[in-house]
């Protein structure tokens, strides 16, 4: 099993793919793929810096989404998608391309994996 939560949903994501897990669980998985990239503002790019931005450039989500075959849990604060709506739209972006995943929006819960429906959310789900 691989997990991560933000930027470590990508790290699981990508070391899925090479090492296929029997499941793999993303947290408040993050929008830093190739497709995301021109959407995010420009603010937020230089945060993350013109090096990271430009390995998350040659991320396709697409191409590394076929590779999943095993059971995915995708999970998101409803908050969180309200501050970040890339996260969310990634989520379920996640969802439709990944055969055998499953989508949760956590009520009441931000970017915040210790939050209490958070912590609830996965128990209830894994």
């Amino acid at each position: 099993m691989l997990a991560g939560f933000s930027f470590g949903s990508i790290t699981a994501f990508i070391s899925a793919v090479k090492q296929n897990p029997e499941e793999l669980w993303l947290f408040s998985f993050s929008s830093y793929f190739s497709e995301d990239m021109p959407k995010l503002k420009k603010a937020w790019l230089a945060y993350i810096g013109h090096r990271r931005a430009g390995l998350f450039n040659n991320l396709d989500f697409d191409s590394l989404a076929k590779s999943i075959k095993y059971k995915t849990l995708i999970f998101y604060g409803e908050l969180e998608a309200r501050k970040y709506p890339l996260i969310g739209n990634r989520s379920k972006i996640a969802n439709r391309r990944i055969k055998s995943s499953a989508l949760f929006e956590v009520p009441n819960s931000g970017h915040d994996v210790t939050n209490l429906n958070y912590i609830k959310a996965i128990q209830a789900n894994i």
